[in-house]
């Protein structure tokens, strides 16, 4: 199963062939780029999900394998766990806004220094359109028990459809994330060496906070084929104190057929 399709769900930033492709902008950072969710490289996992449905609400829980059981290779006990509870509303006049919120645990969670430990966790996701073609997004995620390298997370941005300019099945969007480091990662990130080669796997004491921003332009070519030039900037990476900054510009190619 993709848990992704049940949980943490966004119509902006939850679709990485159309929208926003740094992983920390997809789901929530915590759960895809920080490991807890355990799928394997594919982005799928063993597990079950149960959900109840009303006029007004929706509570779904799952049960996953995470780890080396996300491929079959370890106890199917089912070690992750999550429940959300979302609703959609209308504000703005009428526009539909949907808000998520939720919260895991991981048995097979792993720490920034490689070892297993419990981790829990809660988070939210929302997505509501301010305007006709607007839509803005948010999601945040809090570890409440494990030491992973960063323990908060808050992401933020929208999109933009291209009706504004007649291009109606374009978009342009705009989005920030910010990751807190954990205590635990910054006060051993200096020294910790993970691989045992007699060298620190980080090379740095890290600072509090990395930041993230990624926009692009999607451009329908023509129906069933889209571009869309992306840039991404990453200050910080890792916690890095300095003044180092990471650049990526690529363009995504999407044919559906």
């Amino acid at each position: 199963m993709d848990p992704w399709g049940f949980f943490d769900q966004n119509l902006v930033a939850g679709d990485e062939t159309r929208a926003f492709m740094n992983q920390a902008l997809v789901h929530n950072p915590l759960l895809d780029a920080g490991g807890d969710m355990g799928v394997d490289a594919l982005g799928f996992t063993p597990g079950a999900r149960v959900a109840l449905v009303t006029d007004d609400f929706k509570v779904s829980g799952g049960l996953y394998e995470s780890g080396n059981g996300a491929s079959f290779q370890n106890s199917t006990d089912f070690p992750f766990r999550i429940l959300q509870v979302e609703t959609t509303q209308r504000f703005f006049g009428g526009l539909e806004g949907n808000y998520r919120l939720y919260g895991w645990q991981n048995g097979r969670g792993t720490d920034f220094d490689n070892k297993r430990k419990n981790h829990l966790g809660v988070g939210f996701s929302i997505d509501q359109k301010v305007d006709d073609y607007v839509t803005l997004f948010s999601r945040y995620g809090y570890q409440i028990q494990g030491t992973p390298r960063f323990d908060q997370s808050l992401t933020f941005g929208g999109e933009v459809g291209g009706s504004y300019w007649g291009r109606g099945a374009d978009g342009l969007g705009l989005a920030m994330a910010i990751s807190h480091t954990s205590s635990a990662y910054r006060d051993r990130s200096l020294t910790v060496d993970n691989d045992n080669d007699g060298n620190p796997d980080f090379g740095f004491k890290a600072g509090s906070f990395e930041q993230l921003m990624e926009i692009y332009y999607r451009y329908r070519v023509m129906p069933r084929f889209e571009l869309t030039p992306d840039f991404q900037m990453i200050r910080h990476p890792g916690g890095d104190p300095s003044d180092a900054v990471a650049y990526a510009l690529g363009i995504r190619g999407q044919l559906t057929y």
